[in-house]
């Protein structure tokens, strides 16, 4: 069983990516435990999906507001492994992240 759980960060903004319910979500926490946890698949998976999305809005035909196509350009992402004893969790974020 692994001890490792894994976030998906965008490093520009500092906001944490999740998916949740099939949808994506980029949200700011202030505090390292709010964040989901995933697999390292999961996350990987995350990130790719991320990829794919920007890639399309930024080469679509559709307008997008020059603030968002700054910030979408810019957009790094990284895969943060932690250890499980560095950061309290629920049992239930736990059993997630490691199935």
């Amino acid at each position: 069983m692994s001890k490792k759980i894994y976030r998906v960060l965008d490093e520009n903004s500092g906001a944490y990516i999740s998916k949740v319910a099939g949808f994506l979500r980029s949200e700011e926490y202030n505090k390292v435990d709010s964040a989901y946890v995933y697999n390292k698949q999961q996350a990987t998976q995350i990130v790719r999906l991320m990829n794919e999305t920007r890639d399309k809005m930024l080469n679509g035909d559709s307008d997008i507001p020059e603030k968002l196509e700054e910030s979408l350009r810019n957009q790094t992402l990284a895969i943060i492994e932690i250890e499980l004893e560095d950061v309290k969790l629920s049992l239930e974020e736990i059993a997630m992240a490691l199935e």
